[in-house]
């Protein structure tokens, strides 16, 4: 070959000769929705249980992603950014921050007790109430209750109890994958979540 290169008939036609074709800038990948999500209740209510079934669920369906104080997940098409709080943090300074937040109650309690903590949760943008381990009832009855117990704790603090979503399930389920409650209720508290 020589020093010259030969330009095909279609090149010569359109006048571009060797010039590389350009293409339209392919538009980036929208990002996901982040969601911050924080799980209010006191030691023992079923925050870091409702965590690790939430991780270990959603780790089948995605992407996660450990935290100090919670997890990282991928749920349709969002990130959620969830994390555990107990009712001693409300009193620190500054108080975590969250776009929602779920008041943890576990049905081997009840809200008993709860009149000062929830002054506290009055200031912040209260989504639901996740009522934890209902595994431990033998009667839908006792969950009612809880739940009844708990709207009016709730009212009784000038927060609206009819506002909010109510979720009856059990982490502890959910994470063995046995029993009424269980893998349902999380992603019902997933799905509110991104809704």
């Amino acid at each position: 070959m020589g020093f010259f290169s030969r330009k095909s008939k279609k090149q010569d036609a359109a006048g571009k000769g060797n010039t590389p074709v350009s293409r339209p800038a392919e538009a980036p990948a929208p990002q996901p929705k982040t969601i911050t999500v924080r799980l209010l209740g006191r030691e023992g209510a079923g925050q870091s249980t409702l965590l690790q079934a939430l991780a270990k669920h959603a780790g089948q369906q995605g992407a996660v992603r450990s935290l100090e104080d919670g997890y990282v997940l991928a749920w349709k098409g969002a990130e959620v950014c969830i994390r555990e709080t107990h009712f001693s943090q409300l009193q620190e300074e500054p108080v975590p921050q969250a776009g929602l937040w779920y008041l943890v109650v576990g049905l081997d309690e009840g809200p008993v007790d709860l009149e000062e903590e929830l002054v506290a949760a009055g200031r912040l943008p209260l989504r639901g109430v996740f009522m934890s381990k209902c595994d431990c009832a033998d009667d839908d009855a006792l969950v009612d209750l809880c739940r009844i117990e708990t709207c009016s704790c709730l009212d009784n603090k000038g927060i609206r109890s009819d506002a909010l979503i109510f979720i009856a399930g059990s982490a502890h389920a959910a994470a063995e994958g046995y029993g009424p409650g269980g893998i349902s209720a999380l992603e019902e508290l997933l799905d509110d979540i991104i809704g």
